[in-house]
């Protein structure tokens, strides 16, 4: 080989090698460009997807949203008939009259949570070995339990009416939808049985039913246990306001808190029985609380902000 050359064969095979090595440094920063660009797109692509995912769970919400109640009365069974007595009687004869209906929204959900209510109320009323079982059937077939029994404690208070030449037998369970706010729904069950004595017995029992959750609003749930004790003095306070100069009818001891209570504009109102806290005469009795004296009470949810 010419000696001559070999300076220049070194020098272009170093040549040579610092174009590969600037080529790759090129094709490695293309490279990383490349990815850049890959992630940048599936970032986008992931929150276009989450975006997706939004718009159709707050469509799907919006479909599945609790609509407005449109209710209609829905008698489950009356009847009514005057029996003629053959012996002589003050009356002459006796009267029976049996009424329970209850409230149709078309939600198959609350349709059956009403008619649950009114076959919790026929358990109160009835033997032990006579009450009935609240399943998960539908609406349409609590309601035809529900008729049968009707039909038999019909027959029996037929019966003992015609037995004992009773001046009449009164059995009601009447279910009321009072209003719809927000997540809130509202309805009443009055219920009033006569057996022909010297007075009936009623009471009325408020259903405050969440829409979300599909369940009845305890008391708990408005007012926490913790807080009851003031509440309970604030019913009190309530309770001496209305009476004026007249003495208690009750005990402060012995005072409660209703069970049954429903919202207003105003506040809230608990709703005790006949007797309870006044003669059986004054029959049921309301005690108000105004939303300024219980705010600090009621979980947050429960208070109407809008109202002023």
């Amino acid at each position: 080989m010419n000696k001559a050359l070999l300076p220049v064969l070194v020098s272009s095979i170093f040549m040579l090698s610092d174009c590969n090595e600037e080529k790759n440094i090129e094709l490695a920063a293309q490279l990383q460009h490349y990815q850049q660009q890959v992630d940048q797109l599936k970032t986008e692509l992931e929150n276009a997807n989450n975006k997706l995912t939004q718009t159709q769970n707050e469509l799907t919400a919006q479909q599945q949203a609790f609509p407005a109640l449109k209710t209609t009365e829905e008698k489950i069974f009356t009847r009514n008939e005057e029996i003629s007595f053959t012996e002589n009687r003050p009356t002459g004869s006796g009267i029976i009259n049996y009424y329970i209906d209850t409230v149709k929204t078309n939600i198959p959900w609350l349709d059956k949570l009403l008619i649950s209510q009114a076959i919790d109320i026929l358990n109160q009323d009835a033997e032990p070995k006579d009450k009935l079982t609240i399943n998960d059937s539908d609406s349409d077939q609590q309601k035809a339990v529900l008729t049968e029994k009707l039909e038999n404690n019909y027959q029996r208070d037929l019966d003992i009416l015609t037995a004992n030449k009773l001046p009449g037998i009164d059995y009601i369970i009447e279910t009321s939808y009072l209003g719809q706010r927000e997540n809130l729904v509202s309805f009443s069950l009055f219920r009033h049985a006569y057996y022909g004595g010297e007075r009936s017995s009623f009471y009325t029992r408020y259903l405050n039913i969440d829409s979300e959750t599909q369940s009845i609003i305890r008391l708990s749930d408005v007012i926490p246990p913790v807080k009851q004790k003031e509440l309970k003095e604030l019913l009190w306070n309530s309770y001496a306001n209305a009476l004026g100069n007249n003495k208690p009818y009750i005990k402060k001891q012995n005072f409660y808190i209703a069970k049954d209570f429903y919202f207003t504009p105003d506040g809230m109102n608990f709703v005790y029985s006949p007797s309870s806290i006044a003669p059986f005469s004054a029959g049921e009795i309301t005690l108000q609380l105004y939303w300024n004296e219980i705010n600090t009470l009621i979980n947050g949810q429960y208070i109407w902000h809008d109202i002023k």
